[in-house]
């Protein structure tokens, strides 16, 4: 692409900013591109995506559904959330605690899986003891461990599903021996691809013989990448599921931070890939939000109340910044229900066309009023038509009184 567009619900100079950042990011990947990887395999991977999907007909990628502990993935299930703890904790029951505490934070949202690391005896030890501790604390989350294919031979008691990294020096022996241990205790297994020939780590994971393999890419282009590893697994005829993993650049500040996980994520999201979102780097409960977010964002998992509305500009009506501020106040707390607030009805109805109910400037000092796309009242005058727009969505059965 050669064009930024960032739309905000405020003034338009307070766009480019965020344009700049989001356009940085990859002229600075542009211009390092030579010698990355190797020559033509972006290139080769981005003909072969095209292939596998169209890119004008947007639609999920259909894969087999897979259970790891009481949660269910692919198929026709949301996308799932988990949190990637990192390395194993050495105080299993005050980890615990604490992930419960920070959980609680978000009451909206649920954890739906647990991920921590394990490297060597000492660490594999204290697995199970942590998973115990997770169930004493009440959460409920199925717990997924990331250890060597070489040491996943047994995998603890309490474990859900199985993160095996494949890299091109992981000896083919070591990932059938980790595919059987999975097999044999009926667990699935996540084939984390970390390299630059992704087309034949995914040859090496499926020929590994796992019964229910699960796919994620750790790569500094996690887009071109994901996209490559989901073209190769159309050339062999896989439905397997792809977990999209993101970790938090510690030296980033947070803005910049956030925009990475919103674009690593929100991309192949809406190309249709993805069945799980793993966030890490934000703190526990910051983590599960922002992942959510970035699902409503894509419009695959609508948690809160999903407010649509168009940047400011000569033709808007009223000001734009301080009506959507008042209107959400007093909605916000309708989950689920998605509200368009367009400055005018030039744009406003077209790029309003998926919301439920919609609060449109039709002149100076009047708005029209939708459900869906049919408009229902028009040139209500702009004083009392946040309690009209109320009423309606209370006539048509969305409205809860805030706690």
């Amino acid at each position: 692409g050669d064009t930024i567009r960032v739309s905000l619900t405020e003034h338009p100079v307070k766009e480019v900013p965020v344009a700049r950042a989001l356009a940085r990011r990859y002229d600075e990947r542009w211009l390092g591109a030579p010698g990355e990887l190797p020559a033509g395999t972006d290139a080769q991977g981005e003909a072969a995506w095209l292939e596998a999907v169209d890119p004008y007909d947007h639609r999920r990628r259909s894969v087999r559904e897979t259970r790891f502990g009481d949660v269910a993935l692919g198929g026709e299930q949301h996308v799932r959330v988990e949190l990637d703890l990192g390395p194993v904790p050495t105080d299993a029951d005050a980890a615990a605690r604490e992930l419960a505490v920070a959980l609680a934070t978000q009451p909206d949202v649920q954890c739906e899986g647990v991920g921590v690391a394990a490297a060597g005896a000492t660490a594999r030890a204290r697995v199970s003891d942590f998973a115990s501790a997770l169930a004493r604390a009440g959460i409920a989350a199925p717990l997924v461990l990331a250890l060597p294919a070489g040491e996943a031979t047994e995998i603890p008691v309490g474990v859900a599903r199985a993160a095996v990294p494949v890299s091109e020096g992981v000896p083919a022996d070591d990932l059938a021996s980790a595919a059987r241990a999975a097999n044999a205790a009926g667990l699935p297994i996540e084939w984390m691809l970390a390299g630059r020939d992704l087309e034949t780590l995914v040859d090496r994971a499926l020929e590994a013989g796992a019964a229910h393999p699960l796919f994620s890419v750790a790569h500094e282009r996690p887009v071109h990448a994901l996209r490559r590893v989901v073209a190769r697994l159309a050339q062999r005829a896989s439905d397997a599921p792809i977990v999209l993993r993101h970790r938090s650049d510690a030296t980033l500040d947070d803005e910049r931070a956030l925009l990475q996980a919103a674009t690593d994520l929100g991309a192949p999201l809406c190309d249709g890939v993805g069945d799980a979102v793993v966030l890490s780097g934000f703190g526990a409960g910051r983590s599960v939000a922002l992942a959510y977010r970035i699902l409503q964002g894509a419009r695959l998992r609508t948690t809160w109340t999903e407010f649509i509305s168009c940047p400011s500009c000569g033709r808007t009506l009223f000001d734009l910044e301080e009506t959507t501020a008042r209107i959400k106040a007093r909605t916000g707390h309708l989950n689920g229900v998605k509200i368009a607030i367009m400055g005018c009805i030039v744009n406003g109805p077209g790029e309003m066309a998926d919301a439920d109910f919609g609060y449109v400037g039709s002149g100076p000092g009047r708005v029209n009023l939708y459900v869906g796309k049919e408009l229902v009242e028009r040139n209500v005058a702009s004083e009392g038509s946040d309690d009209r727009l109320i009423e309606l969505i209370r006539k048509h059965g969305r409205w809860v009184e805030p706690v």
